[in-house]
């Protein structure tokens, strides 16, 4: 390397192009990269750099091997500083990938992340991936993700716009699938950090999360686009301040477009996201009209534990709003029952008090309802559960054509009734088995 560095100090600049190349060669060598810089490298080849396009092309491959290591070394702020000041340079889409090469690199070490945004390197991806082919941008959106690995990234990032530029690529690469997975995952991580929420949200986060869960062409998402598709929309709902933009930008039909994928991840993201807006009262009806009732009914399987619960709680706060009349008949008795089979006593109190709220509607059927609740009776369960059970047959009984349907039951049913009355111990259920 000595005699390199002093071989280049000639005028002539065929020798300064050679040795370029020479210190390019030995950039190479795997191992060696922390001595390489340590040597002097770095000040040798940005002096080079400026002799001609082609030599600055040496030169971005040189730091680019500098930046292929497995981890953070001492000297990496030296590369850092030298990919950032040649990114000033003039550059034909070759050495603007080189650059994005090794900036990708440099943004997967630990540690280094925070240091890269600080000095720029947001603006110079996005500037890059206006107008860069398909592999430069997915380079790109890959070194977005990695920066937003670091907690201590994600605020800058925000700041400097980086979700527009997403948008931007996710609607100009034809709805690639490396593009749109890597910018998922930077809108996902992102959305984890509260102070951020709100200003993705303003920079288009939802309604590019939406886009990308649609494939084109009548092809499909992978399972990988689609399991972090849903975690963004998932960790953007946590906020319920989001959770109007996300009924405004289209996320149900999103969601539903989510749900056909039978992933089990991507489904119990799903469930969690709508089971949290449905706690939003003022937006139901819209989401009804959506299509979230639907999208719940379809999703309720009893022997997910995670899926079970969300959507057993999200039917119950539907049943409690005003909109719960025009809804009933979409499927909502025969999903709670299946969910009542759930192996998880939360979901199955949850599932009582639901059917509880549907004795107080009138578009229920009792024909359906009324074996259902004296399922759950005979069946092992808590006195909550038995409770609301009594309790929704009590509202059931004070109808005449309705106790003619009990006494269907009455042979399966009264000894239950009559021992739950004796031997439990809450007052309130022995009083509404008496009833």
């Amino acid at each position: 390397m000595i005699a390199i560095i002093v071989l280049c100090e000639s005028s002539m600049r065929k020798i300064k192009n050679d040795c370029t190349r020479c210190m390019c060669n030995l950039s190479a060598a795997v191992g060696y990269e922390e001595e390489i810089v340590k040597n002097g490298a770095i000040p040798f080849l940005l002096s080079n750099s400026t002799s001609s396009v082609q030599l600055l092309e040496v030169v971005l491959t040189a730091l680019l091997n500098l930046s292929c290591v497995p981890k953070r070394y001492s000297q990496i702020d030296m590369v850092n500083d030298a990919i950032i000041h040649l990114s000033g340079f003039s550059m034909n889409p070759s050495m603007e990938s080189i650059l994005v090469s090794a900036i990708n690199n440099l943004t997967g070490l630990k540690n280094n992340q925070a240091r890269l945004v600080e000095e720029g390197v947001v603006r110079i991806l996005s500037r890059i991936a206006k107008c860069a082919p398909l592999e430069t941008q997915q380079l790109v959106a890959n070194s977005f993700a990695n920066l937003s690995s670091c907690p201590r990234s994600r605020g800058k990032m925000t700041d400097q716009r980086v979700v527009l530029t997403m948008l931007e690529m996710t609607q100009s690469t034809d709805n690639d699938e490396e593009i749109k997975r890597q910018c998922a995952n930077t809108v996902s991580r992102l959305a984890m950090d509260v102070s951020c929420r709100e200003k993705i949200v303003l920079q288009g986060a939802i309604a590019a999360i939406v886009s990308m869960c649609y494939a084109k062409d009548g092809k499909h998402n992978s399972v990988e686009s689609d399991r972090v598709c849903a975690a963004a929309l998932k960790t953007l709902s946590l906020d319920g301040d989001n959770v109007e933009k996300l009924i405004q930008d289209s996320a149900i039909p999103a969601l539903i477009a989510l749900i056909n994928n039978n992933d089990k991840f991507v489904r119990q993201d799903c469930a969690r996201c709508l089971c949290i807006m449905f706690e939003y009262e003022a937006g139901i009806d819209r989401m009804i009209d959506q299509g979230a009732v639907e999208a719940l009914v379809k999703l309720a399987d009893p022997t997910d534990i995670i899926i079970s619960a969300d959507c057993a709680l999200a039917l119950c706060n539907l049943l409690s709003h005003k909109e719960a009349e025009r809804v009933v008949e979409r499927g909502i008795l025969e999903a709670l029952v299946r969910l009542s089979k759930s192996k998880c006593e939360t979901t199955r109190i949850t599932c009582a008090a639901a059917l509880w709220e549907l004795t107080d509607l009138s578009t229920t059927d009792p024909k359906k309802i009324i074996p259902a609740l004296i399922q759950m009776l005979r069946d092992e369960g808590g006195s909550k559960i038995k409770g609301d059970c009594a309790a929704a047959l009590y509202n059931l009984a004070q109808n005449m054509t309705n106790c003619a349907l009990m006494m269907k039951e009455v042979s399966q049913a009264t000894r239950r009734i009559i021992r739950n009355c004796f031997f439990s111990r809450p007052c309130a259920f022995r009083q509404n088995c008496a009833t």
